[in-house]
């Protein structure tokens, strides 16, 4: 069953590698929930298309806790890139057959909260109107991540964007598209199929994320969004030819995080309630077994 009483199915957040290497299964994903009237947000970064162009200007991309730090020079390529892929993927989807609408800003409302990143935004609201009447339309949303304080444009993390759409329409999916297909265990070099953020979050949180800090800052966005929707709510990373999958069947197609539950622990059976267990139980089994466990 899908739950939720949002305009949108999903919001899709798509990373550059995805828009600049697999746009056209993206494009045919979508279509396919569009035409069962399932809407999707799709909700594009840019983060390599910046790296190349900022590398051919000579620039070393410099981030803090996974934000770009973003001063004037950087603040202009993240236009100019944001726009013209967004324009690319609209285009894809019309060329598709599927009525689609950019937005290259004026969704996010902004303010500069660290002086230390520039011109980096952090969200304070959320324009929904426009996003819910493009939906009403029969159009696919197509937005960048880029905010607005009211005088400038401001750079945001594609994955925080995406948190906060969701927040702010609670769909009944959420799904962050990745070329690996979704979590990589540090240690395997595997997928992991599901994540019980209750218990699981910590040990991953804690661990060495030296270079790869955007990988952190997707986990704790993930705990975040999590955080603050309904207990049957679930946030997947896939690839973009596994979001039917994902979306559709039990075994999934990358990694599904879910809120989870406490996990409570007892090194001895005087630790339980045994009135309250036994209630849970029924006659299912004898007074004695209880006893002959003491």
């Amino acid at each position: 069953k899908i739950k939720g009483s949002s305009p949108a199915f999903a919001v899709i957040k798509v990373g550059g590698e995805v828009v600049e290497y697999e746009l056209e299964t993206l494009v045919k994903t979508c279509s396919i929930l569009h035409s069962m009237n399932l809407q999707p947000i799709v909700i594009h970064g840019g983060g390599p298309q910046m790296n190349d162009e900022l590398k051919a200007r000579g620039v070393e991309p410099n981030y803090i806790g996974g934000h770009r730090v973003t001063d004037e020079a950087t603040l202009d390529v993240a236009k100019t890139i944001f726009t013209d892929l967004n324009n690319r993927v609209v285009d894809a989807f019309r060329k598709e057959g599927t009525k689609a609408k950019g937005f290259p800003s004026g969704i996010f409302n902004a303010v500069i909260s660290n002086p230390d990143l520039g011109f980096v935004g952090e969200i304070t609201s959320v324009n929904t109107s426009e996003v819910e009447d493009c939906l009403k339309s029969g159009s696919i949303p197509v937005l960048t991540s880029l905010g607005f304080d009211g005088e400038s444009t401001l750079n945001i993390n594609a994955d925080v964007a995406a948190r906060e759409m969701a927040i702010a329409l609670k769909p009944a999916r959420i799904v962050f598209t990745s070329a690996k297909g979704g979590w990589i265990d540090d240690d395997s070099n595997e997928l992991v199929n599901a994540i019980d953020l209750m218990n699981e979050y910590d040990g991953l949180a804690n661990r060495d994320y030296t270079g790869r800090q955007g990988t952190l800052l997707k986990l704790n966005e993930i705990k975040l969004l999590l955080d603050n929707l309904p207990q049957y709510s679930s946030v997947a990373i896939t690839a973009a030819d596994s979001i039917l999958k994902e979306l559709f069947t039990n075994s999934g197609g990358g990694t599904m995080f879910i809120k989870g539950e406490p996990i409570n622990v007892f090194t001895s059976i005087g630790q339980l309630d045994l009135n309250h267990l036994k209630g849970l139980l029924g006659n299912r089994i004898t007074d004695s077994y209880f006893e002959n466990l003491q």
